[in-house]
């Protein structure tokens, strides 16, 4: 009897979670504005559902701009189980390049899911259990809508980013050879989350943009400026900074004049931007990345000779 009670502990601890239901009517919203709704129902047959969208629309995936009404029902022209989990629903009439539409859904729990669009390819959508009476309707012309997406901040880059940063707010005090050592530690460990998908929120990239802009190889300066445009397209403006900084450190160490001036170096005590194209883009378009005008890199740069400091990462 024992045993047989050991036994259905064990089961009961080491059965998997069941998949939430993805049956019912979802949402996909923007801000406050419902853009379609998705019904999915399980028949014993198996799944089929009805997608209601605005008569007219344009969108990459990410936004919907030009929408118009009235407001078409489709009904799906197959539904079955999604590779992965979820369900997946195609719609006949084609939208994309005569591509049928195919969605898949996939609950996360019982009020929020999932949406993916095959033909995008784009990471999925957010959809909310749709409340009672919902209807579509209402939408401005004139505006471009920006799809809601959860993306959670990893904790474990940010500890990283911060690790990152403690040795060059006093940098005048470190120990440059433990904190290379430790850069290298930092990198390995956030190109191992990047392999795992496990980066999500502008503040990550933005994170893991520091990291490799903190590398020794012209691949980790390049990777570095893909990361930053990634934080910036993903709502962390002030990536905008890093963007740059990580295109002009992969410039000077390919042998290219940087373009921004964010790169100051120092040579017995002499400092420089040099290689430095200052001449390419305008101070506007310097600040609108938040970097200094020329003027105020000058005044940078002289203050740095005057303190004399050693060079710093």
């Amino acid at each position: 009897m024992l045993r047989l009670l050991i036994a259905a502990c064990l089961l009961v601890v080491t059965a998997p979670a069941l998949a939430a239901d993805p049956s019912g009517t979802w949402a996909l919203r923007a801000g406050d504005t419902t853009i379609m709704l998705f019904k999915v129902v399980r028949t014993p047959a198996g799944w089929t559902g009805e997608m209601q969208e605005p008569a007219h629309y344009e969108s990459d995936g990410m936004s919907f701009s030009n929408i118009s009404g009235p407001v078409e029902r489709q009904q799906a022209t197959t539904g079955r189980n999604a590779p992965g989990g979820g369900v997946e629903l195609t719609f006949g009439r084609p939208r994309h390049d005569a591509i049928p539409s195919v969605f898949i859904i996939r609950a996360r729990d019982r009020k929020n899911a999932d949406l993916s669009f095959v033909a995008f390819g784009n990471e999925p959508a957010n959809l909310v259990r749709a409340t009672p009476g919902l209807r579509l309707g209402g939408w401005d012309k004139t505006r471009v809508y920006l799809r809601t997406i959860d993306r959670p901040t990893n904790a474990e880059m940010t500890a990283l980013f911060d690790a990152d940063q403690v040795p060059r707010q006093h940098w005048e005090n470190a120990n440059w050879k433990a904190v290379e050592d430790a850069d290298q530690v930092r990198r390995n460990r956030t190109q191992a989350m990047l392999d795992a998908g496990l980066l999500h929120s502008g503040e990550d990239f933005y994170h893991a943009a520091f990291i490799f802009q903190h590398g020794s190889e012209p691949a980790d300066y390049l990777l570095a400026h893909a990361l930053a445009v990634i934080a910036t397209a993903r709502g962390k403006t002030s990536a905008t900074w890093i963007a740059a900084a990580t295109l002009d450190r992969y410039l000077q160490s390919i042998g290219q004049p940087q373009i921004y001036g964010t790169q100051f170096k120092n040579r017995n005590g002499i400092f420089s931007q040099a290689p430095y194209r200052s001449d390419l883009l305008s101070d506007a378009i310097r600040q609108a990345t938040g970097v200094p005008p020329l003027t105020d890199q000058e005044a940078q740069r002289l203050e740095l000779a005057k303190s004399a400091a050693p060079t710093r990462k």
